[in-house]
């Protein structure tokens, strides 16, 4: 992992994000997660960079549990100032990842050759989903770079999905092919976990039951779980898709 790289990922995607908000109603509904706001999507994402800067800062090396942002300091800004402070705080976490050296010992919970690695991926993609649903609540999402995305792919088919996840018995078999980028995946949905593997090991997997061909950005957006594949996409049995939106869970708990 480059950690330098994810930095300029953090801070590019986190930048969209927050002139996406600028001068929208805070209560417009989010398109790609209906029950929020973009008020309670600023606050959760501008929570979780304070929060992941503190665990920075501080190499915290258990991991903090906390869900209330006066747990981190300070107060919910009024929604004038929500924007803002939303920047204040990636600048604050891209300021935290930068500084902090290269040995740090500090708590994650994916793998990763060095704690700061960790937070530098980790929160780029945090960022860079919610800028998908940021964009989502006024108009078009723009596409990711599609090294960046097929990056996330990875993050989420070998960390996120090698955890506790309510999977199937019989598990399918889901093949991604990302056209722009020169890369494929294959994930057995089940029983315990999924078993994933890519490129070249992806490619002598046996047939899968669904394949998604499509731009990485498109495969990135479907893996999180903010986008349905179009119908011109998908070959083979489409309700496999539903097995892992139903099955797979993306969270930083165990």
């Amino acid at each position: 992992m480059d950690v330098d790289r994810h930095l300029e990922w953090l801070e590019r995607e986190g930048t969209a994000l927050g002139d996406a908000a600028d001068g929208v109603d805070p209560d417009v509904p989010v398109g790609t997660v209906p029950d929020w706001s973009l008020r309670e999507s600023l606050r959760h994402i501008g929570g979780i960079h304070r929060w992941a800067a503190t665990m920075v800062r501080e190499a915290r090396t258990e991991r903090w549990n906390t869900t209330l942002l006066d747990a981190v300091g300070g107060e919910w800004p009024g929604d004038d100032e929500l924007v803002d402070w939303y920047r204040a705080g990636l600048a604050a976490l891209v300021s935290a990842i930068g500084a902090a050296p290269s040995d740090l010992d500090g708590w994650a919970f994916l793998p990763a050759p060095s704690t700061r690695a960790f937070w530098a991926r980790r929160q780029a993609h945090e960022t860079a989903i919610h800028r998908a649903d940021v964009q989502s609540c006024t108009g078009a999402v723009t596409r990711y770079d599609a090294a960046f995305a097929a990056d996330g792919v990875d993050e989420v088919l070998f960390g996120f999905a090698q955890r506790r996840n309510d999977l199937p018995a019989d598990p399918p078999v889901l093949r991604l092919e990302a056209t722009d980028a020169d890369r494929m995946w294959t994930a057995r949905l089940g029983p315990e976990l999924v078993d994933a593997a890519t490129d070249a090991e992806a490619a002598v997997t046996p047939v899968a039951d669904c394949t998604v061909r499509a731009p990485a950005s498109d495969l990135y957006l479907l893996i999180w779980n903010r986008r349905r594949a179009a119908a011109d996409q998908v070959s083979g049995d489409a309700s496999v898709l539903d097995v892992w939106r139903g099955a797979v869970r993306v969270r930083w708990s165990e």
